[in-house]
Order: structure tokens, then sequence, then C-alpha cells
């Protein structure tokens, strides 16, 4: 019995990631609802979607997590950001997902579907700037719902994503120099554009 406890404890937390600000991060369940959850595990930590992206001198501050739909030719836009403080030095990082969903659910895997991942921190322009480049074929973006009368937008999504080279040029990346994303999962709220 004393060590059930420890063992439950470590199962727990197996799913989480503490970083230096002591925040704990948790992935969030996978859910249909419109839960505004987006996440997923970065190299193995908990990437989630969590405080508010502000800017200076623009509107007030944005929520961490959008989803569009154009009508004009069904592209979805997901863009999800972490902002936090750590040692008065506020850290950000944002996950981007444009696609191509034809007003479908299923499996889209580039090639050949139109699929555009960017993962994007660091306090410089393209200091840590990761996407799909144009020979990746390791990436896919499930879409488990799609309502357009309720809003809502939910699936999954996991893969590789490649060091952004040239700045002009999300597509020119760094064959040697990449992450992994693995277990994502977003459930948003969609505005019709």
């Amino acid at each position: 019995m004393k060590y059930l406890l420890p063992i439950i404890a470590l199962i727990l937390l197996s799913g989480c990631t503490k970083d230096e600000t002591g925040i704990v991060f948790n992935l969030p369940p996978i859910t249909q609802s419109g839960a505004n959850s987006f996440g997923f595990k970065l190299n193995n930590e908990v990437w989630i979607n969590y405080g508010q992206r502000c800017f200076l001198f623009s509107a007030p501050c944005q929520d961490n997590l959008y989803a569009s739909l154009y009508r004009n030719d069904a592209t979805l836009e997901i863009q999800a950001d972490q902002t936090y403080k750590s040692n008065d030095t506020v850290r950000s990082s944002s996950f981007y997902v444009l696609l191509n969903t034809g007003s479908r659910t299923g499996s889209f895997t580039l090639p050949p579907d139109s699929v555009k991942i960017l993962y994007s921190a660091g306090k410089q322009l393209f200091e840590k700037d990761y996407a799909t480049p144009a020979f990746n074929n390791r990436f896919n973006v499930t879409i488990s719902k799609l309502d357009t009368l309720n809003n809502i937008v939910s699936g999954t999504f996991s893969g590789t994503l490649f060091r952004r080279t040239d700045p002009t040029n999300p597509s020119i990346t760094s064959p040697n120099d990449s992450i992994q994303i693995k277990e994502g999962r977003f459930d948003a709220r969609l505005v019709k554009r």
C-alpha cells in the first residue's frame, strides 16, 4: 500500500510539465464541445494555450486560441498562443495551423493535402521558428468535428516540423534541425469569415 500512492502520483504527473515559473501544464482532454483547449507534446514536454497575447499600442489583449473557417474556400485557420512571465521577462510562443478542409472532417496529410503548420518561440524574429516545408510528408491533422451550426472545430495532430532558414519563405527549412509534435489536440469555437 505504501508504494501504491507514489506510483499513482508518478502516473498522474507523467502527462504534465512544470517549467521554471512553477506552472504545471497538463494536456487537455480530447473533447468536441468547443472547450477552447489546445495542446500537444513538444519533444515530450507539454505545450498548451495559456495566458493572453498582448501588444503594445494596440487593441486589448487577445484570447489564446483563435479558429476561423473561410467560406469562400473552406480553409481552416487556427492560432494558439502561450504567454507567461518568468523572471520579469515575458515568454511567448505560438502554434499556427492552416489547411483547406473542403468543408469535411477526416485526415489531412502533407502531401497531398494543403497543410501548413508553424511553431514560433523566442523574443527575436525567427529565433525559433519551425514549419512544414515542401519536402515534409510527416505531418497529419485529423478534423474529427467541423460543426458550422454550433461553431465548433476539434481534432488531433502530430508530426515533424523543421527549423526555418529563410524569413521570407516559410517552406525553406533545415533538414537537420527538427522538433517532434505528438499527441496534439484542439477543441475551439469557430468564427466563420
